[in-house]
């Protein structure tokens, strides 16, 4: 009986790890709190990021909301530095995800949006 093997890496894993690495330290998080997020060692995550393991599709859909980014943003070459907008709205969008009150969050994305315009 023959063990399965791995795929080797690819230039789709590397690029989604490489993209997967850069949010996660635009999040200022360490692999650990990830791989805890995720329910997987840092290991794992560091594998992720190198592209020797690909990220099962569950995992990415748990990322996708983690970071609020859409799919497509993982298999996207061009992402040499995260824009610093992004990184801001990112951020500001967990922070109101926090907050239970739907009426007092719903006041504060009019006030934000009030000071964007």
């Amino acid at each position: 009986m023959s063990k399965f093997k791995q795929p080797a890496s690819t230039d789709l894993s590397r690029t989604i790890g490489n993209n997967l690495r850069k949010l996660r330290i635009a999040h200022h998080m360490s692999r650990d709190d990830l791989g805890k997020k995720l329910n997987i060692s840092y290991q794992q995550v560091q594998k992720y990021e190198s592209g020797v393991n690909r990220i099962p599709i569950e995992s990415l859909t748990v990322l996708k909301e983690l970071f609020h980014v859409p799919f497509e943003f993982f298999i996207q070459e061009e992402h040499n530095q995260l824009p610093e907008n992004y990184i801001v709205s990112s951020y500001i969008s967990d922070k109101l995800n926090h907050i239970q009150d739907h009426v007092m969050r719903q006041k504060i994305i009019k006030v934000v949006d009030i000071l964007s315009s």
